[in-house]
């Protein structure tokens, strides 16, 4: 685990700050959070599309529809990982830099 640098920063009581400093974090969880958001209503229609398949389709299409409404799935998931893994990076280092600027 790496150490994590911390320095002082100008004008910690403005909020913006703590953006400016974290960039990439910031930029990673809009990307991840809107990649996530938007594909959340993914699941739920093929899910439809797979039990219609296996209501009234053949078995080549009920696997088929399994299997992209698990990689579908997966896809969201991995959205929701990375957009969580930064949210709680950034707010950690935040929480680090403000606990710095009190001593």
């Amino acid at each position: 685990m790496s150490k994590i640098k911390i320095e002082p920063m100008k004008e910690p009581n403005k909020l913006i700050n703590y953006w400016k400093k974290e960039k990439f974090a910031v930029i990673c969880i809009l990307i991840f959070g809107l990649a996530y958001n938007v594909s959340m209503v993914l699941g739920p229609v093929y899910q439809g599309k797979l039990i219609d398949s296996i209501a009234e389709g053949t078995l080549e299409q009920v696997i088929f529809s399994s299997v992209r409404f698990i990689l579908i799935i997966a896809v969201i998931q991995t959205f929701r990982y990375f957009k969580r893994f930064y949210i709680r990076r950034f707010a950690n280092r935040t929480s680090a830099v403000m606990r710095f600027m009190i001593q």
